[in-house]
């Protein structure tokens, strides 16, 4: 079993590795730390492998400039598991998440959205307002139309 490598993704990050070829696996434990110590990372995911294949699992909901560092192990259907791959420092086994932070963002570009954002609430309360103002002239046309 061997780590390929780490594809950045928005707000995810795509990790690949070589499945072991025993006919009896299982499924494939894959854990990560923000931290390049295999002691704080932990469990992911586990995805159901296929032995000899080249696996990708897709880490997602991440945030974007995060540095993860990843570790795998085999678990066959007996729940015998692997060592952990890879077994030493994962430096070059480690990706950073692709995406817009909001401090990224120019500050004119965020107070536009937020006066924006006020002023689609005060149209919207509005709207809100004229509907209630048709209604009540509605329902007085219609009483005086029947009161006739």
């Amino acid at each position: 079993m061997a780590l390929r490598g780490m594809t950045a993704l928005y707000r995810a990050i795509q990790v690949s590795w070589v499945n072991p070829v025993q006919r009896d696996l299982h499924h494939t434990e894959v854990w990560a730390s923000l931290v390049n110590l295999k002691t704080t990372s932990r469990l992911v995911g586990k995805p159901e492998s296929v032995p000899g294949v080249v696996q990708r699992w897709l880490h997602e909901n991440l945030i974007p400039g995060d540095l993860w560092y990843y570790w795998i192990r085999a678990v066959d259907r007996s729940g015998n598991k692997s060592p952990v791959f890879p077994t030493t420092v994962t430096s070059e086994l480690s990706a950073t998440v692709l995406g817009i932070r909001d401090e990224d963002l120019d500050p004119s570009v965020t107070q536009e959205n937020d006066m924006q954002r006020r002023l689609l609430e005060e149209i919207l309360i509005e709207l809100r307002r004229l509907r209630e103002l048709l209604e009540l002239q509605t329902a007085h046309a219609t009483d005086g139309a029947y009161a006739r």
